[in-house]
């Protein structure tokens, strides 16, 4: 309830990062062009809600560039599609930009530092539980990894999670930094959460 009340578009952010990861899954698994553009839309709305969307997007694009470096045509259409997703958002920055002030307390901030940093990425789990859910879900996660029990569309969230954490960690280093900026990416690591249970057998 807080966060919708808040001047920031962590949902609408969170809704663009996932139509994105599923409009590319989809380019990839069929090859049509339309899927390709839809990524490219949903992706510059994820970036003009949110600066922070840029992390997991350009790390689940490489890791699906990754995955198609066999095949020359998805790999040009991965590269150009989130290519002109970037050339969409900055379109529309200067209309972004004059709202990113709101909410945001003036000044410098002392560091918050990465081990708070990470204990708040963890916690976002929440419940009455936090952070010892967030260390179950991720427990699940690296079980499933080591069992290679992880598809295609997993790894490039799980990528695209990994960025969005450790750009939120390094920049711990220099300002405060809250849970909440991890936000959008959250639906995705649920998501991976629930792929890797099922993968292990435990879901």
């Amino acid at each position: 309830i807080h966060t919708s009340q808040l001047a920031r578009g962590y949902a609408l952010c969170a809704f663009g990062l996932i139509a994105a990861h599923a409009c590319l899954e989809k380019a990839l698994a069929t090859g049509r062009e339309r899927w390709f553009a839809l990524y490219s839309v949903a992706a510059a709305l994820a970036l003009t809600s949110e600066y922070w969307a840029l992390p997991p997007l350009v790390a689940s694009a490489t890791a699906a560039s990754w995955s198609a470096r066999r095949h020359p045509t998805s790999l040009v259409g991965v590269i150009g599609s989130l290519g002109a997703a970037l050339a969409l958002a900055a379109f529309f920055a200067p209309f972004a930009l004059p709202t990113l002030w709101l909410g945001v307390g003036g000044g410098s901030h002392s560091p918050t530092g990465p081990l708070r940093a990470l204990s708040d990425a963890i916690a976002l789990a929440s419940g009455s539980a936090a952070p010892f859910n967030g260390l179950v879900a991720l427990g699940l996660v690296l079980a499933a990894a080591r069992r290679s029990a992880l598809g295609r569309s997993e790894l490039m969230a799980l990528a695209g999670i990994v960025a969005a954490v450790l750009t939120f960690l390094v920049a711990s280093n220099t300002t405060a930094v809250r849970a909440r900026y991890l936000l959008p990416v959250v639906p995705l690591f649920v998501c991976v959460v629930a792929a890797s249970a099922r993968g292990i057998g435990v879901a």
